[in-house]
């Protein structure tokens, strides 16, 4: 007779997420539900702009799809750092491959400029992948331990299938190499490629 196969919380955790790109360090912590969010629901705040659920629904607002990636960084940046509203030039990938079009300037990670506090954290393999990609906020920096802290929209983790999260906040780990800095996309699936922040005046004169 075969004993029955014990498997404990923690053991084994899926994880299903809107943006497709992975799941993230908070998803593995506490404060699951049995139900997702209903759309619209406040799920967190970054200097008083408020992330929400995009559960069950797909309506275009003034930053864009509501809530999406997209729709809170070009909230923030309207918002908080008074930047023009970017709705309607792109998916999220598109923060990185074409951040000058939008008045950014791209960093590739792995390269000699590290992030800094309100960049934008692009999520994207390549411009040719298929992929429309994953943006997020970065809220802070700290070089000497090593960690890049996040907020962001649209990423849900799902656990047993039946447990429900939103990760509204995360930490990577960031890593400087001989004078680089690499951003480590675990536990997301797909890699950052880089990060995008506005274009100063002087460098657009």
């Amino acid at each position: 007779m075969k004993k029955p196969m014990l498997v404990t919380a923690g053991l084994i955790v899926i994880f299903s997420l809107a943006c497709s790109i992975g799941t993230s360090n908070d998803a593995r912590n506490d404060n699951w539900s049995l139900s997702a969010p209903s759309y619209g629901e406040a799920l967190g705040e970054f200097e008083g702009v408020t992330m929400y659920s995009s559960n069950g629904e797909n309506v275009r607002g003034k930053y864009g799809l509501e809530f999406q990636c997209v729709e809170y960084v070009n909230r923030f940046y309207v918002e908080r750092l008074g930047f023009p509203n970017l709705t309607k030039t792109g998916d999220a990938d598109s923060y990185y491959w074409n951040a000058e079009e939008k008045g950014l300037r791209a960093y590739q990670n792995g390269g000699e400029t590290p992030p800094e506090q309100y960049d934008i954290l692009v999520f994207d393999g390549s411009p040719e992948d298929g992929s429309p990609g994953h943006i997020a906020i970065v809220t802070g920096v700290d070089l000497e331990t090593g960690t890049v802290s996040i907020v962001q929209q649209n990423i849900h983790a799902r656990r047993f299938y039946v447990l429900h999260k939103y990760v509204s906040y995360d930490q990577l780990d960031l890593m400087e190499r001989n004078g680089t800095w690499f951003v480590d996309q675990e536990p997301y699936n797909h890699p950052v490629a880089g990060w995008s922040r506005p274009i100063a005046p002087k460098e657009t004169q």
